[in-house]
């Protein structure tokens, strides 16, 4: 395991308020498959305020990896929706990265997580759906910038959850690119779904 991994392990929360985790699988881990994964370090990125942090990206783990992060992976489906029940024997879960994607939970000891492609997440469509009544809505709205990646994306976010005592609790980090970095999007660096 990577000293990142130690030290998100740790305190998940105040090692993602400090550090930029950039989780975007590019369609690389088209498979909702539980794993094991580690941070890798990327060099730097910005804070909101424009400070230098460490930057990582989320890999699946090596074989040789040890004591790796255990965690739930929800894949991001092109042009549909991947659901999947979270249950009680892991205590951390990732989804891929939000380039315009909606990430929807619901509640309780195994809750529902979805991420919507793109293309079918449209706020109010989302927030709409019966589907989705009760549960955390995330869309581009919570995470859009004014300004545009040098890929036109008007921002992106990483969603990570951790189970606690009182259940699970999910989690995003909204970033921007600069053209050079990424940087984060609020102060908070991040914030609940």
């Amino acid at each position: 395991m990577s000293q990142a991994s130690k030290a998100f392990m740790a305190n998940p929360l105040e090692f993602m308020r400090q550090n930029l985790v950039v989780i975007d699988g590019g369609g690389l881990w088209c498979n909702s498959k539980d794993d094991n994964f580690d941070l890798t370090p990327t060099g730097d990125g910005f804070s909101s305020k424009g400070s230098k942090i460490p930057q990582y990206s989320l890999a699946r783990a090596r074989s040789d990896t040890t004591d790796p992060i255990p965690a739930y992976w929800l894949a991001m489906q092109w042009e549909g929706v991947e659901s999947k029940v979270l249950d009680t024997s892991r205590k951390v879960f990732f989804t891929d990265g939000l380039s315009g994607c909606a990430f929807v939970a619901g509640s309780g000891p195994k809750p529902l997580v979805k991420h919507i492609h793109a293309d079918l997440a449209k706020p109010d469509e989302v927030i709409d759906d019966p589907h989705n009544a009760g549960m955390d809505i995330y869309t581009a709205a919570n995470y859009k910038a004014d300004e545009t990646d040098a890929r036109g994306n008007e921002g992106r976010a990483s969603v990570f959850g951790i189970k606690t005592a009182k259940g699970w609790e999910f989690w995003a980090q909204a970033r921007i690119y600069d053209g050079k970095k990424w940087k984060m999007r609020f102060p908070e660096g991040i914030m609940p779904v």
